[in-house]
C-alpha cells in the first residue's frame, strides 16, 4: 500500500503512521499476534523510528497492539467475546449520542454529504474509502452531541473494532452495509428522537448479527 503525508488536515506524523498500521491490520496485511517490526514500518513509510514508536504506543493504549519487553510490538489477538462486547458498548454510546444531540439541536449537516460519499465509494468499489467514510458518518453523530466524554470513549472503542471487523467478516456485503445508514439520517431529519434512536439500535442489532455469523464461520474454518 502506498503512503503519502496528508498535507490538508496536517495530522501529526505519528497519527498518520497509526492510521496506516490500523489499515494494515483491518485489511489482513498484519494478522493477530503478528510482530510489527518498527524498522520495517519506518522503511516502508520513509519516516524515522520516532513517529513509528509513538504510533505503536498509541495503538497499545487503544488495545490494538501489545508491546512486551524484549519481544517488541505484536497485533493484539482479541477474543470473539471482546469484539462483541465492544460492539455492544458502541451501539449504546451512539444511541445515547443521537438522543443527546437531538435534544441539544446538534449540527447534523455533515451527514447527507457523508452518506453521499459512502454511495460514491460503493459505486467505484473503493472499500477502504467506504470504511473511512462509514466511520466519519458515525463520528459526526457523536460530535453533534457536543459531549466530549462520549467522543473520547467512542474514539477509544472504534479503532479496536475497525481493526478486527474486516477480518472476521470478509464476505460482508458493502451494499447491505451502506443500506443501514439512510434510516438513521431519515430518523434524525424527521426530528423524532425515538425514531432516530430506534434506527441506530436496528443498525447495530443487524450489524452485530452479521458479525456473530462471521465469527461463527471463522470458528468452523479453524
Amino acid at each position: 500500500m502506498s503512503f503519502a503525508l496528508d498535507d490538508g488536515v496536517q495530522l501529526p506524523l505519528s497519527e498518520q503512521v497509526k492510521e496506516w498500521i490500523l489499515d494494515q491490520i483491518s485489511h489482513g496485511v498484519l494478522k493477530p499476534h503478528e510482530r510489527i517490526v518498527e524498522s520495517m514500518v519506518a522503511g516502508e513509510l520513509g519516516v524515522s523510528h520516532a513517529p513509528v514508536r509513538e504510533a505503536l504506543k498509541g495503538l497499545e493504549a487503544l488495545g490494538v497492539v501489545d508491546i512486551r519487553p524484549f519481544s517488541g510490538a505484536r497485533v493484539h489477538r482479541r477474543t470473539h467475546q471482546e469484539i462483541l462486547d465492544a460492539y455492544m458498548v458502541r451501539s449504546e454510546l451512539e444511541a445515547l449520542a443521537v438522543r443527546v444531540a437531538m435534544s441539544r439541536k446538534g449540527d447534523f449537516s455533515a451527514l447527507p454529504t457523508l452518506l453521499g460519499d459512502m454511495y460514491h465509494a460503493l459505486a467505484v468499489q473503493d472499500m477502504r474509502e467506504l470504511a473511512k467514510v462509514d466511520t466519519k458518518f458515525h463520528e459526526a453523530i457523536i460530535i453533534a452531541s457536543g459531549n466530549a466524554e462520549l467522543l473520547r470513549v467512542w474514539r477509544g472503542i472504534q479503532p479496536r473494532l475497525r481493526a478486527y471487523i474486516t477480518l472476521v467478516s470478509p464476505g460482508s456485503d458493502p451494499h447491505w452495509t451502506v443500506s443501514l445508514h439512510p434510516p438513521i439520517l431519515e430518523g434524525i431529519v424527521s426530528g423524532d428522537v425515538d425514531r432516530a434512536e430506534t434506527a441506530i439500535a436496528d443498525h447495530f442489532r443487524l450489524a452485530r448479527e452479521r458479525l456473530e455469523e462471521g465469527l461463527g464461520a471463522n470458528d468452523e474454518e479453524n
